[in-house]
């Protein structure tokens, strides 16, 4: 992730209607929707003819989910300790979702600046099917921009303000993969490369396989904090006035979204032996593993009682965590 975090590209009472301008851009037509456009061809000899229509349903189906920026920076450095992990259907959180994260998940591929900020999903018979979004912006200067290994020379102004026009919406899907269930994934170093690739093109190749593991690994670490006790959502709605736009354009479209966050306790004060109470300044946040505890309670604390405490993150908001790999041992149980 980049050492200076830039602002969110929209909000969680944002993302509902982002959702439905997705859905409304996949079901129109070029060149202000995608069917019949480049996205739409690509995807059709990745994926088959039904491409646009999958995603389109899937997209209707969605759950919305919105990830604070202490989760998402929690998930980025946990997911640098999950290099081989199998997914299970049951490791999703929803069979259809759409995530936009508070800050972006990937560093910039490439010198463009051009990162990942979201991601929808479908769970399918033998895998999950991703399509990662870009901002806007983000995504028309990546396509514009020059490639000396591909020989594409920058794109002028007119072909800049087409691609626009041709991506109305803040959030743009700008590429897909599959995930299988209960396989290794070919994260690299693993991943066979093709054959016959100059020194230049297999530069550009390793570079943007890194680039959509490193979502691949993050979206999946993400999955995995929402399944724990560690993390908490809460509704949030969409303004009355984004939920009429949404109502006139479909009415079955969910306007509200889940903010996903941390389940976070402060590191309490420590107590000497001569009853001075410590404020410790901690900078670093740390796992606290699931534990009994003998808790006192009643008339004078003299009654007592096991209870579990379940596994939290200690220390103060925002400080990096310590050990990321003890997360991940909690991930995969």
């Amino acid at each position: 992730m980049p050492a200076s975090s830039p602002a969110a590209v929209l909000t969680a009472r944002e993302l509902p209607e982002l959702r439905a301008d997705l859905v409304a851009w996949l079901d129109d037509s070029f060149p202000r929707g995608a069917r019949g456009s480049a996205f739409a061809q690509q995807g059709q000899a990745h994926w088959g003819a039904d491409f646009i229509d999958v995603l389109h349903a899937s997209l209707k189906e969605a759950e919305l989910y919105y990830v604070s920026s202490d989760m998402t920076r929690l998930s980025v450095a946990a997911s640098t300790q999950l290099p081989s992990y199998r997914l299970n259907r049951e490791d999703l959180p929803s069979p259809h979702g759409l995530v936009v994260w508070e800050q972006p998940i990937t560093d910039p591929p490439f010198p463009l600046g051009a990162p990942y900020w979201g991601a929808m999903w479908t769970a399918g018979p033998g895998g999950v099917g991703v399509g990662f979004l870009m901002e806007r912006d983000d995504y028309v200067r990546f396509v514009a921009s020059a490639d000396p290994v591909q020989g594409y020379q920058e794109l002028t102004t007119v072909q800049k303000a087409a691609i626009r026009q041709a991506h109305p919406t803040d959030l743009v899907i700008s590429g897909t993969t599959r995930m299988p269930f209960t396989e290794a994934p070919q994260w690299l170093p693993d991943g066979p490369l093709p054959p016959g690739l100059t020194v230049g093109e297999l530069s550009r190749e390793v570079d943007s396989r890194t680039f959509v593991h490193q979502g691949e690994r993050t979206l999946i670490t993400t999955w995995l904090l929402m399944g724990q006790t560690i993390t908490r959502d809460e509704p949030v709605t969409t303004p009355k006035s984004a939920a009429k736009r949404i109502a006139r354009m479909d009415p079955a479209l969910l306007t509200s979204a889940r903010y996903c966050t941390l389940r976070h306790q402060s590191a309490a004060p420590v107590e000497r032996a001569d009853g001075d109470v410590l404020n410790v300044s901690y900078r670093h946040r740390w796992i606290v593993r699931g534990h009994w505890r003998n808790h006192a309670y009643g008339p004078r604390q003299a009654l007592h009682q096991r209870i579990w405490i379940s596994p939290h993150l200690k220390g103060p908001d925002g400080a990096p965590l310590t050990d990321p790999s003890k997360l991940v041992n909690v991930l995969r149980r």
